[in-house]
This record gives C-alpha cells, sequence and structure tokens, in this order.
C-alpha cells in the first residue's frame, strides 16, 4: 500500500533514544522531541530548512497539518543492522493502516486522509530507536482544524 503524497521525515539524531523514555505526550503550544509526540497529538510542518527532530505541537482545534494517529515497533533485534529508510517506510506502509482504521473510523484505503510515517534514522537505530510513528495528514486540503479521531473520513 503506497503512502498517498509521499511524505516521509528520518528523525534525526537527538538526545531522547525512544519514545517509552521521554515520558508523555506533547504539551500545546511548544516545540517538541519527535520522540515524544503521541497518538492525539497534532503539529505542523516545520520549515524545510530543519531537520525533523523537533516538531511545533499545537492543539488539535487549531489548523495544523498533521495529527499521529499510533506508534509502532519495528520487530528487529537491537544487534540488526539499519534496515534503510524505504524498507522502514515499507514497514509503516504495512503496519500504520489497522490503527488508522481503529483511530479514524474508516479504513485507509477509504479515507481523504494520506500516512505520514516519522521513521527512525540510522543513527537512532544504532542507538536502539524501533518506533515509528504513524501520523495523517490531507494533501488535498492542507491544514486541518479538528481532531481526525472517529471522524470517519
Amino acid at each position: 500500500m503506497p503512502v498517498h503524497g509521499g511524505r516521509t521525515w528520518v528523525l534525526a539524531a537527538v538526545l531522547c533514544v525512544a519514545l517509552a523514555a521521554c515520558g508523555g505526550g506533547a504539551e500545546p503550544g511548544s516545540e517538541t522531541s519527535v520522540f515524544r509526540i503521541r497518538p492525539g497529538d497534532c503539529f505542523n510542518d516545520p520549515p524545510a530548512e530543519r531537520q525533523l527532530d523537533q516538531v511545533d505541537v499545537v492543539r488539535c482545534d487549531q489548523p495544523h497539518d498533521n495529527e499521529v494517529f499510533a506508534a509502532i515497533e519495528h520487530p528487529a533485534a537491537p544487534e540488526e543492522p539499519f534496515p534503510g529508510r524505504d524498507a522502514l517506510v515499507g514497514y509503516a506502509e504495512q503496519g500504520c493502516p489497522e490503527p488508522f482504521a481503529d483511530y479514524v473510523g474508516a479504513t485507509y484505503d477509504q479515507s481523504r486522509f494520506s500516512l505520514f510515517p516519522i521513521v527512525p534514522s540510522a543513527d537512532t537505530w544504532a542507538k536502539g530507536d524501533r518506533q515509528i510513528i504513524c501520523a495523517l495528514y490531507d494533501h488535498r486540503a492542507g491544514k486541518l482544524t479538528g481532531s481526525v479521531r472517529g471522524s470517519g473520513q
């Protein structure tokens, strides 16, 4: 299943190694480590010149570019080498649609929203990061306003 719109970001190495190590979700109105965003968090795209290690988290009732709907674990063992961005995106394409349907209330194939996986970089992978953030966006309408949780869209 292809990623609608083709948007992916590779995580930059940051202080936190895994989402679980950083605690709770993000605080709206703040620049937040990508390792802290959780399902239900809404955020805007960073400027093109900025590496994706921080995102601007906003309240979901405010205009925003993306909404996190799941975080999945890649099953690779700690000693396994970095499989490459394309392989991780492929894994996300297989693993994110099920929680997408649970979150949105429509299957990915029937939805107007596109998958936006945020995958580990080679640096974070080497430190044990196997978490893939499953986010969505609307490539046709631009900014979202309001959460899409349970929208059936």
